[in-house]
């Protein structure tokens, strides 16, 4: 006993479709280059805001790009603030209370505000004195009417001492008797005498 089959129209159709037939009088016309095409939905990040170019028509995506600062260059070694020298060190902090030394035989001194010392400084019991550039002065100076004597460390030196081949007697307030001569001429606040000062100068022992 034969049994039939039955096949749905859609698939008979496809099938005589590509056979070039026709099904139950049906005509069927046979298509070339038929072609599926697939809907792909796709899921897009956020992208920038398109613009449109009014004269040609033509898109554009605006790009906004952000560059992070750069930070603020760090401040080392001398600075002047508002009329004042002050020494910062390798990693931007102030430097204070602290001794500076440049090359072999040249020093500074910071004040506990952070300012660059002039004029007299006591330090413990040591005495030094600083130029109207900060610079620590030794050897015979002389500071208003009275010469005192530096030693080779900075500190004021109390005792006898030979200038220019002559000996001489320091005490804390200067040179006792005859006062040696010496181009080093500075007011207490470390700076110097002009030229006008320097030749009214009288060499003698202070009254």
């Amino acid at each position: 006993m034969k049994r039939k089959l039955r096949i749905p129209l859609a698939a008979a159709l496809l099938s005589a479709a590509a056979a070039g037939t026709s099904l139950a009088g049906v005509s069927v016309p046979v298509q070339t280059n038929i072609s599926l095409q697939t809907e792909v939905t796709a899921v897009q990040a956020e992208t920038a805001p398109v613009l449109t170019n009014e004269s040609s028509g033509s898109q554009t995506a605006e790009t906004t790009v952000t560059q992070a600062e750069s930070p603020a260059p760090v401040q080392t070694g001398w600075v002047q603030e508002n009329g004042q020298w002050k020494y910062y060190w390798d990693d931007g902090t102030m430097a204070r209370s602290a001794w500076i030394q440049e090359g072999e035989d040249t020093w500074y001194f910071i004040n506990d505000d952070g300012t660059m010392r002039t004029g007299w400084l006591q330090n413990g019991e040591d005495w030094y004195f600083f130029d109207s550039s900060g610079v620590m002065q030794t050897r015979a100076i002389r500071v208003e009417d009275r010469v005192y004597y530096m030693d080779y460390d900075g500190t004021l030196l109390v005792g006898s001492r030979s200038v220019n081949g002559i000996r001489y007697k320091f005490t804390e307030n200067g040179c006792t008797g005859q006062m040696p001569y010496t181009s080093k001429m500075f007011h207490s606040d470390g700076t110097p005498f002009t030229e006008a000062e320097r030749q009214n100068l009288s060499w003698n022992s202070p009254s």
